[in-house]
This record gives C-alpha cells, sequence and structure tokens, in this order.
C-alpha cells in the first residue's frame, strides 16, 4: 500500500543527490551514492508508519494511504524550483 510514497521519496533523495553532488564525484561512483540515498529514504519513509504501528496501534494501510499523498506533495514542492539561474542564484519557477 505505501510503496508509492517510499518509491516517491527515494527518487527524490537519488535526484537530489545527482543535483548537488553530480558534478562532484565520477559517474560510477554517483550511481553508487543515489542507490544508497534512494534505499535510504524509502526505508526511512517506510520506518513512520511501522513505529506508529508499534507505538500507537495506528492503522498502516490508511496510515500509509494517507503518507502516499504527503509523499506527493513533498516531492511536487521540491521539484517546484529546482531549476536555478547559475549567474543570479535566484530559483526559476520550473513546475506549473
Amino acid at each position: 500500500i505505501g510503496a508509492e510514497g517510499q518509491s516517491l521519496i527515494g527518487g527524490a533523495c537519488s535526484a537530489a543527490v545527482m543535483i548537488y553532488a553530480g558534478d562532484k564525484m565520477s559517474p560510477v561512483i554517483l550511481l553508487i551514492v543515489m542507490f544508497i540515498a534512494s534505499a535510504l529514504g524509502g526505508m526511512i519513509w517506510g520506518m513512520i508508519p511501522a513505529v506508529f504501528k508499534a507505538y500507537w496501534n495506528t492503522n498502516e494501510t490508511l496510515f500509509t494511504l494517507m503518507l502516499n499523498y504527503v509523499a506527493m506533495q513533498v516531492v511536487y514542492s521540491a521539484g517546484e524550483f529546482v531549476a536555478t539561474d547559475s549567474r543570479s542564484g535566484e530559483f526559476e519557477r520550473y513546475c506549473a
């Protein structure tokens, strides 16, 4: 049920590594670091409902469904201002 949110957050973590560290390391190392960041991001996102289930006995199905919408908004918000003008350092609107 929560795999969509984990995939979105993992992809966002991978993209963040690519954006911020893409020109600082070789492509092979970058690919490995992107994979690790993606796995860690998805794992942490999946641990949120597990912790709530363990400590407060919440319904993990509903919790992960709601977290999918949160993950969509996080990815949309992160992608909204990713294009920068290297000369001025100002952000340009990327998504509508």
